[in-house]
This record gives C-alpha cells, structure tokens and sequence, in this order.
C-alpha cells in the first residue's frame, strides 16, 4: 500500500506541475502579445509596475508535514501575506484617491483647456488603465499558479495521510492479533510456577528426611562413643588402635582383655595354692620319704612353673604395651569423635539455613505470584487504554479528513472566483478598448461647443465626487476590518504556536513514558527466569509498587491536559473558521457601486506614480 501512494502521489505533481507549466506559457503568450499592442496603440507612460508584493513573506510548505494539522497551519501562513498583501494594496488606493482628489482640484482651477488637451488626458489615463489592469491580470495568473501548487501539496499531504492511516491500521491489526501469543506464554509460565511448587514440596519432603536421619545417626554415634569409651578408655586415639588391630591380627576390647586377665589370675592363683601344699608337705616328715622319690618330679614342676611364669611375664608385658596402644587409640577416636561433633554441628546449622532460605523462596514465590496477576491486571488495562487511544486517534483521522475536504471545496470556491475575475477584467479590458475607438471616432467626426463641454465636465465631477466619497468610506471600513481581522489572526496563531509546542512536549513525554512503562513491563516478565538474591527481590516490590503509581498518576494528568489542549485547539480552529467565514463575506460582498464601475469599465486600479498636470 506505501509503494501505490507514493505512485500516486509522483503521478499527481507531475500532472500539476505539467498544468503549471502550460498555465505559464499561456500567460507568457498573452503578456507578450498585449504589451505588443500597448506598444504599438499608446504613447510610453511611466509606470512604477513595482507595488512592493516581492517584499511578502510566503512560507514553503516543509517535507517533513505529516498530518492535516500541519497544512493548516501553512495555509494560515498563507492567509496571512495575503492580508499583508491586501494591506499593501489599500494603501495603494488611499494614495491614489489623495491624487484624484488633488487632480480634481486642478481641473476645477483650470476648466478652460482646450479639447486637444483633455482628449489627451483622456487618452493617457485610458492606457494607465489597461496597464494596470494587465498588471492586475498578471497578478491573477500568478495567484493561480500559486493555487495549482498549493493543490500538487495538498495531494502530496493525502499521500502522506494515505501511509499513516496504512501505518495506523497495521498497528490496530498488530494489536488486535496478539492475545493468542500472551495465553501461550501465561500457559507456559504456569506450568513453569507448578513443576517449580512441585520441585519444592519435593526438595522438602528430602530434607525432612535427612534431618530425621541426621537426629537418628546423632544418637546412634552418641551411644557409640559411650561403649567406646567404656571399652577403650578416655584418651585414646581410634587409629592407632586400628593399626594396633591390623599389626596384632586380633584386637580386642578392653572388657574382654579383663576377662582374660581375671582368668589367668585364677589360673595363677590355683597354681600358687598347689605350690604351697607342696611346700608344706616338704616340711612335714611323714611326706619326706616320698619327697625324695619323687625330687625328679619336683625339679620339672619346678622347671615347668619357671618356664610359666617366664612366658606370664611376656604376655604382662605385651598386656601392658596393648593396654597403652589402646590408651593412644582411644585419644585419637576421642579426637575423631570432637571433629565429628563439630561437623554435625555445621550441619545443623547449615539445616537451618536451608531452612531459612526455602522460607525465603516460598515468600519471593508467593510475590512473584501476586506480581504476575497484577502484571496482567495491568496488561488487560494498558490495552484497554491503547484501544481508547487507537479510536480517538480515528475519530481525530476523521476529523482532519472532514477539514481536508472543507479546505478542498475553499480551494474551488477560491479557484471559481479567480476565473470569475479573470473574465471581468477581460471584459473590462475589451470594453475599455471599444470605449477608446469610440472616442477616437467622435473626437475626429464631431466638434462640440465649449458650454455643452463646460456643462458635461461640471456634471461629471458631481458623479465623480458621489462616487469618491461613497468609496472612501467603504475603504474605510474595510481597512478598519481587516486591521481587526489581523489582529485577531496573530493572536490567534500566537496562541495555537504556544499550544502546539505544549502539545508536542507532552506528545514526547508521553511516548516516553510509554517506553518506560513497556521496558518495565519486559522486566517484569523477565525477572521469574532470573535467579535474584533475596535481598533484591525482597526489596524490589515496594519500589516497583511506588514508582507505578507515580507513573500513572502523571499518566492520568497528561492525558488530561493532552484533552484540554485538544478542545482548545478545536475551538481556536473553529474561531479561525469563522473569522475566514466572515471576511472571505466582508470581500465577496463588496459595495455595488465599485462593482458597477467595474461593469462599465470606469473603474481603474491606481498606481504609485503623481499624475502629470496638465498643460
């Protein structure tokens, strides 16, 4: 769609600028031709053809005009170097009423000229009056090549008002089809937010089962460091007792190495009790006799007893060094013990960390929760805002096409009555040349009497007279209008410049802020998927919550004013209207009597120049 208007629009300013150019060579033609005949009919007559239009400042329509606005305010431009223009003008005519009242004077002074003279007057205030009204027929060329050009960028502002009503409608069609795209993504979010819920009833679940382990393992490795204590003893280290169990082959506890040693002290104390049965019956003599039998015996018992008690003093001893590799063992496991204690007790502590921070995490869940519904809270009412907006901006697009097309028919109006005064100066032109031969044809067949001249002449400047006065106080009143007009059109446009600024100001704040709020809004629906630290995220919701309201209250004022402004400058155009509505009246409604001096041909635009005396 973009490509064909802008086809469309080349197409037109080549079709305008064609026209412009034929327009141009037609008037060129014609120029040329009257001043051909001016030159050949007339004498040469000064005239000051310069009447100051150059020093007009007329504003060009700029590139970058995008909306109907715009163009309204170059048409008001436009309007007014026209009333300067027309100000200019009325000047003009005041300067050339004070010179036909002067010459009027001189005439009544000096009434007995001869005809010669006063045909010749005649003659050269005739020709003063087809080179003004040639002027003013340039004059009216111009204005319409002015018109043709005015029309070629009204049609390029359609063009540019075609892209943004495209523009706009895409953007509604953007807006109006992606609900499906967010019901995926809240489906996906959700299932993200359960399989996360279930992952954490699933984390706690485990670390309830560890901590009921860890109490359990607890009291078992308490009850373990009682029996090991009983059986080792206090200060024994556990690895050495291990590599006294590996060296040894068989290692065994402390009650157990008592019960060996309290059988072998039974076993010791039996041995000594026979020993001194048998001493006790050496001494008696009744056993003597059998004492010296059996000294053999006596002598390998007590070899044997001897050998016994040597090898019961090498288990003492190794009794002894296992009872202080025991010893060392039981330091080293009590030593393992307090390192254990001081793990576990890491442990619990970092249980209750963990604690801690799951209750942390199922708080930020609860929050993000509460923040997603509200973001799509927030959501549904932004789009229902930008829906709003969207058909105020239609019902503003409809607005500045009903003005396009009112300013369309003024332009026709404007061109009909361009024609409509290009066909009476024609007439007049042509009327004032037939009046011309018809002078030169009575001026050579009759000859009048000086009292029928007298009489005429007197006649004539009582008309002339009626008709100056009638004229100057309607030139008064439409100098006092138009200063009035004038007036009121600048402070008008001072007005709409100072409220058009404001406008764009808050245009820009306001998109702005709509930036602002959609980068928000992609950080918002970003923050689930990142891992924040709870600091952050316990600290973030106030001042999301805080800076939200604040952005929609100055949201709320801005439109506020944005529609204040809006009916300000509907009023200020719709004043404008009416002050054109009545001075575009104030100028069709002309007096009749200039319009009847028109129709006849009397009528003659005055020039900067002091008219001649005559001679």
């Amino acid at each position: 769609m973009s490509v064909d208007t802008l086809t469309t629009c080349a197409t037109v300013q080549r079709k305008c600028r064609s026209r412009g150019k034929v327009k141009r060579s037609n008037v060129k033609k014609d120029l040329t031709c009257r001043t051909e005949l001016a030159d050949v009919k007339t004498p040469e007559v000064h005239i000051q053809e310069d009447l100051g239009f150059n020093l007009l400042d007329v504003c060009d329509i700029p590139q970058d005009m995008l909306f109907p606005g715009e163009f309204n305010v170059y048409l008001q431009d436009k309007l007014k170097s026209l009333c300067d223009e027309n100000r200019q003008l009325s000047l003009l005519v005041k300067s050339r009423e004070e010179e036909v009242v002067e010459l009027k004077d001189q005439l009544l002074k000096k009434e007995l000229l001869p005809l010669d003279a006063s045909l010749q007057h005649s003659l050269s205030h005739n020709l003063d009056s087809i080179r003004h009204a040639d002027m003013a027929a340039c004059r009216v060329m111009e204005l319409s090549r002015q018109v043709c050009e005015l029309t070629a960028q009204l049609e390029e502002q359609k063009g540019r008002c075609l892209l943004a009503e495209n523009n706009l409608l895409s953007l509604m069609e953007s807006q109006e089809n992606p609900p499906t795209v967010p019901s995926e993504i809240l489906a996906r979010k959700e299932a993200e937010i359960k399989s996360v819920s279930d992952k954490l009833h699933s984390t706690n679940s485990k670390l309830f089962e560890c901590r009921n382990k860890l109490q359990h393992l607890q009291q078992e490795l308490k009850n373990a460091h009682k029996v090991l204590i009983c059986e080792v003893g206090e200060g024994v280290s556990i690895p050495d007792l291990l590599l006294s169990g590996g060296t040894a082959g068989s290692w065994r506890g402390r009650a157990q190495q008592i019960q060996v040693l309290q059988q072998r002290v039974m076993e010791l104390s039996e041995r000594l009790r026979k020993y001194c049965d048998y001493r006790i019956s050496d001494n008696n003599p009744s056993s003597c006799g059998e004492g010296r039998c059996s000294t053999k015996e006596r002598k390998a018992s007590l070899e044997n007893a001897l050998q016994e008690a040597s090898h019961f003093k090498q288990q003492l001893n190794e009794y002894i060094r296992k009872f202080d590799a025991a010893k060392a063992r039981i330091r080293v496991l009590e030593s393992e013990n307090s390192s254990f204690k001081a793990h576990i007790q890491t442990l619990t502590d970092k249980g209750a960390r963990n604690d801690d921070f799951i209750q942390i995490l199922q708080g930020q869940i609860t929050q993000l929760e509460g923040r997603f519904q509200t973001c799509k809270e927030e959501a549904r009412s932004e789009l229902k805002k930008s829906d709003r907006f969207f058909e105020q901006l239609q019902d503003d697009l409809k607005i500045e096409k009903q003005r396009s097309v009112q300013l369309l028919s003024n332009l026709e109006d404007k061109e009909k009555q361009l024609k409509r005064l290009e066909d009476i100066l024609f007439d007049l032109k042509e009327r004032e040349i037939s009046a011309s031969k018809m002078k030169e044809e009575t001026i050579q067949t009759v000859e009048l009497p000086a009292i029928n001249l007298c009489s005429v002449s007197e006649e004539k400047q009582n008309i002339e007279n009626q008709k100056v006065q009638v004229s100057e106080q309607e030139h008064k009143k439409l100098l006092e209008l138009i200063g009035s007009l004038n007036r009121r059109l600048n402070d008008a446009r001072h007005d709409s410049d100072k409220h058009k600024s404001a406008l764009r100001l808050e245009r820009q704040r306001v998109a702005r802020l709509e930036a602002k709020l959609a980068r928000q809004e992609q950080e918002k629906m970003s923050i689930p998927r990142r891992q924040v630290s709870p600091k952050k995220v316990t600290a973030s919701p106030a001042e999301d919550g805080t800076s939200k309201e604040e952005m929609e209250d100055r949201l709320e004022i801005l439109q506020e004013e944005v529609l204040t402004l809006k009916t300000r400058i509907s009023c200020l155009e719709q004043e404008k209207e009416d002050d054109l509505r009545a001075f575009s009246s104030i100028l069709n409604g002309a007096s009749p009597q200039t319009l009847s001096k028109r129709r006849t041909g009397s009528y003659t635009l005055p020039t900067n120049e002091p008219a001649k005396p005559k001679s």
